[in-house]
This record gives structure tokens, C-alpha cells and sequence, in this order.
């Protein structure tokens, strides 16, 4: 039995790239890399209706939100600057008692219950894209976002702004994972035949086969999903390309070359 809280593929040089810097917090892979602990990947219950170069992303302006808050990459040890890099936000409520969240936020400046006028910035005032993965918008919630970072090295400035001026806007992220092929989070509640959500704008959405796939809350990013069967053979996850050209000419362009990541917690048993 092992507990899985993420997997990802991406092609050969994408993660040869990636990996000759030091992690940010943990040795970087293709499941990206985090402000926080660990790594990992996929937005749960979404699907993409276009591709990222599909939207005009330009006319939005930090000016066009109420609060802006300045964050800094650090923990990155590496000489190298890693390019178009998701680095994840932990997105909380400063708490002065453990010293955790991000101080001058509050879920309640949000104009949009679900973080939908959430965006981010680079230190030029480029929007750059950025996923949500989880959305726990309590007072003592934490929310998963990651943010694919055009250029990151050690002390990298990026803004996150909320609160649009207009009550009514909903902003549209970009997709943050242009450089993966499959991107899954393993966080979406549900049994057998229950959909396993990819993130990237290829849509290479699963199936769980797996009678106790189920969901636990202990993941390293959000949730995980154990991965277990008193079977010899536990059928997993299926992602079915065969029956769909377009998903089928995404699993192929990874070629013979890639690289796999997923973080694993063994169980005894």
C-alpha cells in the first residue's frame, strides 16, 4: 500500500532544465516547486475550455485591484535562473501565535468567495498564470496556488493582488503548466470510476480503477491518495489516450525520453 499525492510527466529537457538547479525547498521536478515543503500537481473538478494562447491576457493591470501584497522566492540555492517555473502560495491568514500565513491578507478583502479575482504579478507588472488548486476561503483556511514564474532564482519579487475594482470582474489565470504533459494533483474526493483531474490544457483526465483509491487528508501538498489492494495487481489510475487523437498526440510528444515524478509515502503491510 503506498499514499501518492502527486504525478507528473513532462519531456526530457524540460526536467533536465529544471533539475540542474537546487530545489526551492525540495529537489525540483517536473511537479514543480513550492515556497513551502514539498512539490506536486493538478486542479481538482476543473477542466480547460481553451488553451492558454487562446486568451488575451494583457489588459489586466495590478492597478486594477484593490489590495497588492509583495512575495520573494526563498530556500533556492541553485546559481542557475529556472524559466516559466510553478512555485507554490500557501495562501493564509497571518497567525502571530505560530508565525504562519502571509501577514496583511484576509480572506475577507476578497471581492469573490472562491478566489476568482486572485492574480498575480511579476516585479515588471506582468499578469503571469496561476492555478488554484484547493479553495478553503475560511479565516483559518489555507488555499493552494500555484505560480508559474517567468524567470526564478534566489529573492525573485512577484506581487499577488485581490479585490478588483469592479465587484463584478472574474479574472482568467493563464494555465501555469505549458511545460508539462500531465499534471494531476490527486486531491478529487470520490471512489472506483471516479474522474482524476489533469491540469494541463491537454486534458489527459483519468479514471480511478482502484476499489481503495480513496482520499486522505494527509498529502504533502493538500490531500493524497492511497493507492492500495489485497490483490497481487492494484489497477490504479487509467488514463485512456486511444480513444481520443488529440489526448493521444500529447501522451506521444513526450517520445521515448521523459521524466515521471510523484511523491510516495509507503505503507507498512
Amino acid at each position: 500500500m503506498a499514499i501518492f499525492d502527486c504525478v507528473d510527466f513532462s519531456r526530457v529537457e524540460r526536467a533536465e532544465r529544471v533539475e540542474r538547479g537546487s530545489g526551492v525547498v525540495r529537489r525540483p521536478s517536473l511537479a514543480s516547486v513550492c515556497l513551502g515543503l514539498f512539490a506536486a500537481a493538478a486542479l481538482a473538478g476543473f477542466t480547460f475550455a481553451a488553451k492558454a494562447d487562446d486568451i488575451d491576457y494583457s489588459y489586466l493591470q495590478m492597478s486594477d485591484f484593490g489590495h497588492k501584497i509583495k512575495l520573494q522566492v526563498s530556500g533556492y540555492t541553485g546559481t542557475e535562473t529556472l524559466t516559466n517555473f510553478p512555485v507554490l502560495v500557501r495562501l493564509a491568514q497571518y497567525n502571530e501565535s505560530t508565525g504562519k500565513g502571509i501577514p496583511g491578507f484576509q480572506y475577507s478583502d476578497l471581492t469573490n468567495d472562491k478566489g476568482k479575482d486572485l492574480a498575480f504579478f511579476d516585479a515588471s507588472g506582468n499578469h503571469i498564470p496561476s492555478e488554484i488548486q484547493t479553495n478553503d476561503w475560511t479565516t483559518s483556511g489555507e488555499s493552494l496556488v500555484w505560480v508559474s514564474l517567468p524567470r526564478m532564482q534566489q529573492g525573485t519579487k512577484f506581487y499577488m493582488c485581490y479585490n478588483t475594482t469592479d465587484s463584478g470582474v472574474m479574472v482568467t489565470n493563464a494555465n501555469p503548466w505549458t511545460d508539462y504533459v500531465g499534471v494531476w494533483h490527486l486531491d478529487e474526493q470520490g471512489g472506483e470510476n471516479k474522474p482524476v483531474f489533469d491540469s494541463t490544457t491537454n486534458q489527459l483526465h483519468g479514471v480511478n480503477r482502484s476499489t481503495s483509491g480513496s482520499v486522505v487528508s494527509s498529502g504533502a501538498i493538500g490531500k493524497a491518495r492511497k493507492i492500495a489492494n489485497s490483490n497481487a495487481h492494484d489497477p490504479g489510475i487509467i488514463v485512456d489516450t486511444l480513444s481520443d487523437p488529440v489526448k493521444q498526440a500529447a501522451a506521444d510528444s513526450l517520445g521515448t525520453d521523459f521524466h515521471a515524478s510523484f511523491w510516495m509515502s509507503p505503507q507498512g503491510g
